[in-house]
């Protein structure tokens, strides 16, 4: 089967799930996708290298670059990627993805979703209006708050602090009307 991954980018900008501590469980790591890829994609951010490496410990090295005009390669962001299955929806395999993300200190969360037709896909929730593209925040939003999640003061993302409350906010996320239009949008 021919993987092909797209992320959704902006996912290191403010405003996703994130918790102080990581959330999911790395004796429950999978990976779905077996192999190293390497793949370029394009959106309204920009156009972007991405690699994709499965590591021994049952997460993954993923690294990507904004691609300039002139096809130049900015410097990578990386970041190691742990999946923990959420359930099987339609036909897809639903994970949710943690990883550190720097620019806050705090780790972030996403849904993989992997299934015949689109292979591989990531969608990243988002709680701030502001850096929210696509009109999904409501939900997202919605999704959190009925899951607990806090946004404190000053602070765009919804923060979690349990694995319960991340993947009942997760769950809710799939099963919101919108949720496989967005993600066919990818």
């Amino acid at each position: 089967m021919r993987i092909l991954l797209l992320v959704a980018a902006g996912f290191l900008l403010a405003g996703c799930y994130e918790s102080r501590v990581m959330l999911l469980d790395p004796a429950a790591a999978r990976q779905p996708v077996k192999t190293a890829m390497d793949w370029k994609y394009t959106n309204d951010a920009g156009t972007f290298h991405a690699r994709l490496t499965p590591r021994r410990d049952g997460r993954y090295d993923y690294q990507e670059s904004e691609v300039d005009q002139d096809g130049s390669e900015g410097d990578p962001e990386r970041h190691v990627a742990l999946l923990n299955f959420l359930d099987r929806v339609s036909g897809a395999d639903i994970y949710i993805v943690g990883m550190w993300n720097g620019n806050d200190h705090a780790y972030m969360y996403g849904l993989a979703v992997v299934r015949p037709d689109i292979n591989w896909r990531v969608v990243f929730p988002n709680c701030d209006f502001f850096t929210s593209r696509g009109g999904w925040q409501e939900a997202d939003l919605m999704a959190a708050q009925k899951a607990f999640a806090r946004r404190p003061n000053g602070e765009a993302g919804c923060f979690f602090t349990s694995t319960a409350s991340l993947k009942n906010a997760m769950t809710y996320v799939v099963n919101t009307p919108g949720f496989w239009t967005r993600l066919n949008a990818g």
